[in-house]
């Protein structure tokens, strides 16, 4: 007897497991793989640009990583990913409830990608102002790739989410969030760098930071607030 509710409940879990979460993580880790087949140079050199401004000269200067189309893919998997582990957020603190899971998930989608999008809006718009199209490239890179590995690194941890069954849930959600806060520690840190070796003053990184990284992401809480999905419950 105990048998037979084991096997219930397995197939009651099993049936509320959504499927899609797996075929849109499988389709990243594909594209990822791909592009580190066809393109292996490209991935060390991502990886030592997180921490290295000379990988960050050298991807724009051999890579021609602004044109890249390994680079746009590459892209487009941290914006996957990294709504997927907002997703699972969402459904682990059960913030908002809807009959269409997919539904949410691309909801979330939408609004990282316009985020993004107003926030490079804004670099290109201070980069004109300002005459510094060498700073605002390097910059630009150095956010794409960092965010790259960010969305790599979320991947397994979706999947482990999801599908980890008898895994601490709510441990895998801190580590998460532990990764996407260490992103933005290593962001932060090398826009000052950055700055200064460039002779910026201290006051203008800071405005800088506050008008081109916090904001955005005040405005991506409360775009997401206004679906109903309020991240501020964290």
């Amino acid at each position: 007897m105990a048998m037979i509710l084991h096997l219930l409940f397995l197939n009651h879990t099993v049936e509320t497991i959504p499927f899609w979460p797996f075929v849109i993580t499988m389709l990243l880790a594909s594209a990822i793989l791909y592009t580190r087949a066809m393109n292996s140079n490209n991935w060390t050199l991502v990886l030592r640009s997180i921490f290295s401004p000379r990988a960050v000269q050298q991807l724009i200067r051999e890579e021609n990583t602004m044109d890249n189309t390994f680079s746009g893919i590459l892209v487009l998997t941290f914006f996957f990913s990294l709504s997927l582990f907002f997703y699972n957020i969402n459904e682990f603190y059960e913030i908002t409830g809807t009959v269409y899971p997919l539904l949410t998930y691309f909801l979330i989608l939408t609004v990282l990608f316009l985020t993004y999008l107003l926030k490079v809006v804004g670099l290109f718009t201070v980069q004109l102002i300002f005459e510094s199209k060498e700073i605002f490239e390097e910059y630009l890179v150095s956010l794409m790739n960092i965010n790259i590995v960010l969305g790599a690194c979320l991947l397994p941890l979706n999947l482990m989410i999801i599908y980890g069954v008898g895994l601490p849930q709510g441990g895998l959600i801190y580590l998460g969030i532990i990764l996407l806060a260490g992103s933005f520690l290593i962001r932060y840190t090398r826009l000052f760098e950055m700055g200064i070796r460039n002779g910026m003053k201290a006051y203008n990184i800071i405005l800088y930071l506050c008008t081109l990284e916090i904001i955005p992401i005040v405005l991506f809480i409360k775009l997401l607030d206004n679906l109903g999905i309020n991240l501020n419950l964290l």
